[in-house]
């Protein structure tokens, strides 16, 4: 698998995370906190068995690794077998036997991450090879350790700085980095402010995106929002039910589309008035709401108007 995203997006952090969380899954409840649950969590969903884990996070010190762990409150957890500040070997000139030696040696080995790709990534590329055939050989031998021994090999990579039409060619390198892995897994962080996105997509998988947010006041982790199309249906559904109430409030029960975008103050050309006309059908069509109006492309509520609160829930 591959967990791409831009500098300073937090994902070694992230990475560290899953670490723990697998490393810990038997972990008994914390005394201090009587309401916590046995075991851990990686982005709110519960990890189900513990496992063994190795994490190469190559571009640490020992004393960057520890403060970071300091502050995720990590501390007194039970900690993975950690390499920091390391000339690791590369593909093929050592990587694949050391991997071998630590699964070997390890009682039930799971995930191995490696933080970044590029520090293990060979300077010397074949002759007459291009970027895709040299990404392509590599990485599957790193593809060939993890299916041999039933374990996620995840490395960290970036993505590039210009948009593209299709968002998992922001992955840096050649398509043979999309073309090996099982799982692609991206975070995605807004410019200003702590909110990001996770992306996943694989052969085995379905694709998803949940919204995230940094939380750099309290342990420096991650937390899941929910699914990113489900909360952006809500929060358009919300604005549609309170544009309909103020407009069923001036006598206008059977409405258009158009009229509720002139409430909203948003355009029928722009992508938020697009998406606000699709909420409305898509709320129509499963009677979430809304009815067909009194003619052909007028909507009528399909609830109380008493039962909107000031925020466009229903009550």
């Amino acid at each position: 698998g591959i967990l791409a995203g831009r500098p300073k997006s937090m994902k070694s952090f992230l990475a560290i995370d899953l670490a723990y969380a697998i490393q810990n899954a038997d972990r008994k409840k914390v005394q201090s906190n009587p309401n916590s649950e046995d075991g851990t969590e990686f982005l709110g969903q519960k990890v189900p068995e513990r496992g063994d884990v190795l994490g190469l996070f190559l571009e640490d010190t020992d004393k960057s690794f520890a403060l970071r762990t300091q502050t995720m409150f990590l501390t007194n957890w039970n900690k993975p077998t950690v390499y920091v500040e390391h000339q690791c070997p590369s593909i093929s000139k050592g990587l694949e036997e050391s991997l071998d030696l630590w699964i070997e040696h390890s009682n039930n080995p799971k995930l191995i991450i490696i933080d970044p790709f590029q520090k293990i990534k060979p300077m010397y590329a074949p002759k007459n090879a291009n970027a895709y055939e040299i990404d392509y050989m590599y990485l599957t031998k790193l593809r060939d350790i993890a299916i041999k021994n039933k374990i996620l090999i995840l490395y960290i990579h970036h993505l590039s700085q210009a948009d593209r039409s299709y968002s998992w060619d922001k992955i840096m390198g050649s398509t043979g980095h999309q073309g090996v892995v099982d799982a692609m897994y991206m975070l995605e962080r807004d410019e200003i402010g702590d909110n990001a996105k996770i992306s996943g997509r694989g052969r085995n998988i379905e694709d998803f995106k949940y919204d995230l947010i940094w939380n750099s006041q309290n342990d420096c982790h991650y937390e899941m929002l929910g699914d990113t199309v489900k909360r952006h249906y809500n929060n358009s559904k919300q604005d549609v039910l309170l544009a309909m109430k103020q407009l069923f409030e001036e006598g206008k029960p059977s409405v258009r589309p158009n009229e509720v975008l002139k409430i909203l103050n948003l355009s029928g050309a722009s992508k938020e008035g697009k998406n606000i006309s699709k909420t409305m059908l898509r709320m129509r069509d499963s009677k979430d709401a809304l009815w067909h109006g009194d003619h052909y492309g007028e909507y009528k509520l399909g609830v109380d108007v008493s039962k909107i609160d000031k925020n466009g829930n229903i009550i």
